[in-house]
């Protein structure tokens, strides 16, 4: 697994009104797991678990992926989100940088190299 590199970081905002996004993945040659987490302006926290998987630009749904630097495919879900991640952030921006990098590394393997 020494292939894989684990991203923790803030996104630059756009927006005065919009609360930094906060970003972590874990980005292997197959492609990359990303969950980011935001504050909405009412104190709610907003996430989401996504898969960046490598495409053709005929097949992409992003043109310049921030994560593989070129077209990607991703999906992802927010109820995994709030299930599985949102109970382990609390309070925003406060984590186990171990808890999100092994559970990070966990959907990378199982969805990459199952």
């Amino acid at each position: 697994m020494s292939d894989l590199t684990f991203i923790s970081r803030f996104q630059p905002v756009y927006d005065e009104t919009i609360y930094p996004t906060r970003e972590w993945a874990i980005v292997g040659p197959e492609g990359a797991t990303q969950v980011w987490a935001r504050k909405t302006n009412l104190g709610e926290l907003l996430g989401g678990l996504e898969f960046h998987t490598h495409a053709t630009l005929e097949d992409c749904t992003n043109v310049k992926c921030h994560l593989l630097n070129g077209p990607c495919r991703h999906h992802g879900s927010n109820l995994i989100f709030e299930d599985e991640i949102k109970p382990n952030i609390k309070p925003f921006l406060i984590y186990n940088a171990d808890f999100m990098r092994d559970y990070l590394t966990k959907k990378y393997m199982s969805y990459f190299r199952a």
